[in-house]
Formats: structure tokens, sequence, C-alpha cells
């Protein structure tokens, strides 16, 4: 797939680290599996954190919501029939022990949603590292955030040597209300100069005095995409 779902399922979540290893296990051997048997879900990759917080994220590329219906206080939940399928004895004793977030969204519309980088090669290349940003923006500064990501700061950064593609997104369940993510060939990309000099504008400084919950993690690959 070159042009990734427009639906996705981000879960965060830190583990106990006792337990990090039957964790592993339990989710490449039986969640992720089975969480592709049921409708909707697309693909699945997983990812640990070089730099903040929570250590781990789970992304989930989606082409509907048909496994799930809303709750009667109005979340996106399982239907039980596919509830039954993923929560299992193993998965019961896992999460005990794990503190984990679940967000849904969708992503924006071109130009300011999806961009390919100068390194993407066709889809020959996965990325080996990605930085997830996620924030709100109050309503009445939203109109300016939206103006300043898409005339300066989502082509800037997605212009940058070593950036794969960069995707933006709005939250249909759960928070902060936008995310953005940028995939690089290696970690180091988000360091060179060539990447601070396109993020640390005065724009950018102007805007992110405005962001509530702002939350920004550089993550590396764990395994290949499933």
């Amino acid at each position: 797939m070159d042009y990734p779902s427009a639906l996705v399922m981000v879960v965060t979540l830190d583990i106990e680290p006792a337990w990090e290893a039957e964790f592993d296990r339990w989710h490449v051997e039986e969640h992720v599996p089975l969480l592709l048997s049921l409708p909707g879900f697309v693909a699945a990759e997983r990812w640990r954190a070089l730099r903040g917080q929570p250590e781990y994220m789970a992304w989930y590329q989606l082409d509907s919501l048909d496994a799930y219906e809303k709750s009667a206080g109005g979340a996106l939940t399982l239907r039980p029939e596919h509830a039954a399928v993923v929560n299992t004895e193993w998965a019961a004793r896992v999460r005990e022990h794990r503190k984990v977030e679940v967000a849904f969204y969708q992503q924006l519309t071109a130009p300011d949603g999806f961009a390919y980088g100068p390194a993407w090669d066709g889809g020959k290349t996965k990325s080996a590292a990605n930085i997830t940003f996620r924030t709100s923006i109050p309503p009445e500064h939203e109109s300016e955030f939206n103006r300043w990501y898409l005339e300066e700061h989502f082509p800037n950064l997605t212009s940058v040597p070593g950036v794969l593609m960069g995707r933006r997104f709005k939250a249909i369940e759960g928070e902060p209300q936008y995310m953005a993510r940028y995939d690089y060939v290696d970690a180091t990309v988000p360091d060179s100069e060539v990447w601070l000099a396109a993020a640390e504008t005065p724009w950018t400084h102007a805007i992110r005095k405005k962001h509530v919950d702002r939350r920004l993690v550089l993550y590396e690959r764990i395994g290949g995409q499933s």
C-alpha cells in the first residue's frame, strides 16, 4: 500500500517492566492476528519511544469502523461478537499490567493531510523511526493553527532530507485533538540542523504557546508491519 489508510487507531501505553516480555509475546502471537481478523483492520505497527512518553505506541490502520459501535455513553467500543474474539484469557492477564490510552483519528484532506518526503521511494523503504506529535488547540486559535500548518509547518517538515512522509489527522474520538506523524529513514533526522531549522521558526514559537496537552514522542519501530 503506497497511500496509507486514512483512518487510524492509536494506542499508547506503558507496561510494568516485569511484564514486558510477556506483553511482547502476547501482542505478536495473539493480539495483532486477532485484531487483523476483525472487519476494518488493515495493518498494525508497534513502536518504542526513544524520547518522550508513553513508552509504547501501537498504530492500527483501518478502512472502516465496522468492528465498533457507540456505547450508551457515546464512546466507540468493539461490538460484542468482536470483543469476544480479542478478550481472551491471555489478554486479561496481560492487561492488568499496563496503562493504556486509545484514540481514533481521521486523516485530513490534501494538501495539509499527507505529503511524501524527499526520501520516499515508492514504499520500498519502511520507516525506521517517526515523530508523533499530538496537541489540542483552543477554538479561538484553531484557524491560525491550521493556517500555520498548511502554509508553513507541514510543507517545511516534509521537505527535510530523510523524511519519507508526513501525515496529519484530527481526532474523531479521544484526545488530543490533532495529530501529526513524520516518518524517517532513521532516528537521526529530527536532530539534524535542517529539521531543526524547519521546525523552529518564529511562527512556530508563537503557535506553540497556544497548544494544550502537547505530546511529542520520537519512536523507533519494533519489528515489521503486519
